[in-house]
C-alpha cells in the first residue's frame, strides 16, 4: 500500500520514522531508495537524554533532540 501512494504521489514526500518499529522503519528506508525523485527525506528524532523517553514530542525540549536526515548521503 505505501509503494502504491508514493507512486502516485503529485509532488515530494517527507517521511518521519521516529515513532516506527524496526520493519517500518527499514520499508520507509527501502522506499526512499525505490523511488529517490519522489521520496526527498526519511527524519529519525533522536533523543539524547532517556528521561523524556515517555513524554509527548512537543513537550520535550529541542536541546535533547537530533533530527536525523536519512536519505542525505
Amino acid at each position: 500500500m505505501l509503494k502504491k501512494v508514493v507512486s502516485q504521489a503529485d509532488g515530494p514526500i517527507f517521511m518521519d520514522m521516529t515513532s516506527g518499529r524496526k520493519a517500518m522503519a527499514a520499508l520507509m528506508l527501502l522506499i526512499g531508495e525505490l523511488f529517490p525523485g519522489k521520496v526527498e527525506k526519511v527524519y529519525y528524532s533522536f533523543l539524547t537524554d532517556a528521561d523524556y523517553t515517555d513524554f509527548p514530542h512537543p513537550v520535550i525540549p529541542l536541546q535533547v533532540t537530533h533530527l536525523y536526515d536519512l536519505m542525505e548521503k
